[in-house]
């Protein structure tokens, strides 16, 4: 049996639409982008949506609209993918380190406090694996020193904080990367309730002009272009694979949170292993289902390549940033449970089309595999 870390769901209703892009004769960014960033818009309840080709460049734009700039310092979790951090540098401005709860993997206020300067412009929270960061007491924080507030919710897509989707009030950026809840491929977006963060963003997005010629029907008009910027569009071809995905939205967050909950049930009583921590008022997607692994590196590690012989997917929780050659010499704070996060966590399969025969192997395996080592004097890879 081989078993994927994830697979992204795949429907015939992409290839009908990806037919009609074909058909029209109009490829890049259009009518489809408009209606997938219509849908996100309706599912997160903003303002305001933007398509972009991935997430970084969403990150990227949303720092930019937010007028960060070389000097600046964005605080943000070193225990994330690292475009987090290359997103903060694109603009020239400098990413600091705080840590994360170990228990959510989440950047705390407490964290964010010890490691803010006069030089921070933006707090860059990550709702990592899907749950959402505690946002109140985070908003607090930057209010009081005043600064902007940006959500890197790239695995946030239909996660729920307080009973409110994520993207409904703030600046959040969102991926579309097939190990996302939904996938375009590559493609990202972002939300927002300023209409002149929007209209600057999206002016950014189009090599910076003030005018978007990127849409069929619309008599050619002499554009300008007063500042210089990117092409960051996302082509129709991505975007009709995008609303395709977005309406079987539901059945995957549905049949994930299934998935996790037997997970938590059949892995809570087994020693070695501690279950994802969810907080009240929270409700992940379950982008990722991630453990703790009892022990230190080595044990997970151990269990990491028993799974592989099998057949089995896995891989650690995140990376450490701060451990990165390019960013070994950035301003950090004490991060003591971004290390243990690293040390401890694995990643196991989860996706919307995983059987129950998957889900029963994988789960088998790691009892199977945890038992033999936490009954062993010897901790070896021959178990």
């Amino acid at each position: 049996m081989q078993i994927p870390l994830t697979r992204p769901l795949k429907t015939n209703f992409e290839a009908e639409l990806l037919d009609q892009v074909l058909s029209s004769g109009w490829l890049t960014q259009g009518p489809m982008v408009k209606q997938f960033e219509q849908m996100i818009s309706e599912r997160t309840k903003a303002k305001h949506v933007l398509a972009t080709s991935n997430g970084t460049t969403a990150l990227h734009l949303a720092l930019l609209a937010e007028g960060v700039r070389p000097g600046d310092e964005v605080i943000v979790p070193s225990f994330t993918w690292i475009a987090t951090a290359n997103a903060v540098c694109m603009t020239g401005a400098i990413p600091v380190f705080a840590d994360i709860d170990p228990h959510t993997y989440n950047i705390t206020a407490k964290s964010i406090e010890e490691v803010i300067t006069k030089r921070t412009k933006v707090v860059m929270p990550v709702h990592q694996f899907g749950l959402p960061c505690d946002l109140d007491s985070i908003t607090e924080v930057c209010d009081r020193y005043h600064v902007t507030l940006i959500e890197d919710a790239a695995c946030a897509l239909g996660s729920l904080y307080k009973g409110f989707p994520v993207g409904r009030l703030g600046t959040a950026c969102f991926s579309f990367h097939p190990r996302k809840i939904i996938s375009t491929g590559e493609g990202g977006a972002v939300t927002t309730p300023n209409p002149e963060a929007f209209k600057r963003m999206a002016r950014y997005r189009d090599h910076g002009r003030s005018i978007n010629q990127s849409q069929p029907g619309i008599v050619f008009k002499q554009e300008f272009f007063p500042e210089v910027g990117y092409n960051y569009r996302l082509s129709d071809l991505n975007g009709a694979v995008g609303v395709s995905q977005m309406k079987f939205l539901d059945f995957i967050l549905e049949r994930r949170s299934h998935l996790a909950s037997i997970y938590n049930d059949e892995l809570s009583q087994q020693p070695g292993i501690i279950p994802p921590h969810v907080p009240k008022n929270m409700q992940p997607n379950w982008q990722s289902y991630v453990v703790h692994i009892e022990g230190g590196a080595t044990r997970r590690d151990v269990l990491a390549q028993q799974l592989l012989k099998a057949g089995i997917s896995c891989r650690t929780g995140s990376m450490m940033c701060h451990a990165q050659p390019c960013y070994s010499s950035s301003p950090r704070g004490k991060l003591h449970g971004t290390q243990q996060a690293y040390e401890n966590t694995l990643t196991l399969p989860l996706y919307p089309q995983m059987t129950e025969e998957e889900q029963i192997f994988v789960i088998d395996t790691i009892q199977k595999t945890l038992n033999k080592i936490f009954t062993s004097n010897s901790i070896g890879t021959n178990i």
